[in-house]
């Protein structure tokens, strides 16, 4: 992609991030948008729910962390890249990332010749400098479960949240363990503090909690949860799994994310982000919010279109056909229908 869009992403990033993260501590806000889901979906009002609990649990972390990924396509008549959904869990690209600057390190340094023809003529240099991406993930949750292990002390002096643990919570099958693994070896290797992987419901059977609050595995206090899982019904096989769930979020325990910040990657936050008056909601630069919106694509919920206006829009879907994408609106909810599949799911 041409750089400049690049660099543009990445400083809107901050902005974007910004916004997710105050978007998800208005809780009045994520119960008006998703009430009138959860009226007809199960898995939506159980999540609502346990948001709502959690918001009114008096012991919760003032701590957020969250880790981003968001995915983007290039328009290539338009010349410009969209944003065409964001996620809070699947953040599989560090061990990839990480492992391709190396490639580079070494490609550029022992066939300079060979590596010169290899990049972009007009821009000799690939960015070898930038942080690795697991290790400026792992700094962060450091950071993170050094503030809960002892808020008052200067987390540069404070080596009292090596005696907690961080759980990686997983699903029963999990096969994409590869980045994680990175993950967890850097944590211990750096930082010495260990990890566990858990599903749900080896957390409910095998954790316990204090009258405080506190979660305990292995003898030690959990300091933060790292989802890998949780975002579809399929990952919440019995009342087990759900019981595990509450006990997480109503827990001291660092969550990463918590409930609230999930929620707000179900496709309805990201069609209300193209609104001029939500996003001004929370940001009051007109400039960052005009150069924001730029980078949505153009999103229509069926829900808030008026017969005539859903009229229209199957119309031109049907006779415009590969210039759409139906996408479910739970992550994980289904596959996305493209071109000959949507006019089998909307007939007429």
């Amino acid at each position: 992609i041409v750089k400049s869009f690049f660099e543009k992403i990445s400083f809107y990033q901050i902005a974007f991030n910004k916004l997710i993260d105050k978007i998800s501590r208005d809780q009045e806000y994520i119960e008006k948008v998703l009430t009138p889901i959860a009226e007809q979906d199960d898995f939506v009002k159980r999540n609502l729910e346990l948001s709502k609990k959690a918001f009114a649990f008096e012991k919760k972390q003032p701590i957020q962390l969250g880790i981003f990924r968001n995915d983007y396509m290039v328009d290539k008549t338009k010349k410009f890249i969209y944003q065409i959904e964001y996620n809070t869990i699947a953040a599989t690209m560090g061990y990839f990332v990480d492992g391709l600057k190396k490639f580079y390190e070494y490609f550029s340094t022992k066939y300079p010749d060979v590596f010169s023809r290899y990049i972009n003529k007009d821009d000799k240099r690939v960015p070898l400098d930038k942080q690795d991406t697991i290790e400026s993930f792992c700094a962060s949750m450091i950071d993170a479960v050094k503030r809960f292990a002892n808020p008052n002390a200067l987390p540069e002096n404070d080596n009292e949240y090596k005696n907690t643990v961080i759980v990686f919570v997983v699903q029963p099958t999990e096969r994409n363990i590869y980045d994680q693994r990175a993950v967890e070896f850097h944590l211990w290797e750096k930082y010495q503090i260990k990890s566990r992987r858990l599903t749900l419901n080896e957390i409910a059977k095998e954790c316990t909690q204090d009258e405080d609050k506190n979660i305990y595995i292995d003898g030690k206090k959990v300091s933060l949860f790292y989802f890998r899982a949780c975002y579809t019904e399929k990952d919440y096989i019995d009342e087990e799994s759900w019981k595990g769930r509450e006990m997480i979020e109503l827990s001291t325990a660092i969550k990463c994310p918590n409930i609230n910040t999930f929620l707000t990657t179900f496709k309805v936050f990201q069609y209300e982000l193209t609104k001029v008056d939500v996003i001004k909601k929370y940001i009051n630069e007109d400039l960052i919010v005009n150069d924001m919106l730029r980078f949505f694509v153009k999103l229509y919920y069926v829900r808030d279109l008026d017969k005539e206006k859903q009229k229209e829009l199957f119309t031109d879907v049907l006779e415009h056909v590969d210039n759409y994408v139906l996408k479910p609106q739970k992550e994980g909810g289904g596959n996305n229908y493209y071109g000959e599949a949507i006019k089998q799911l909307i007939p007429s």
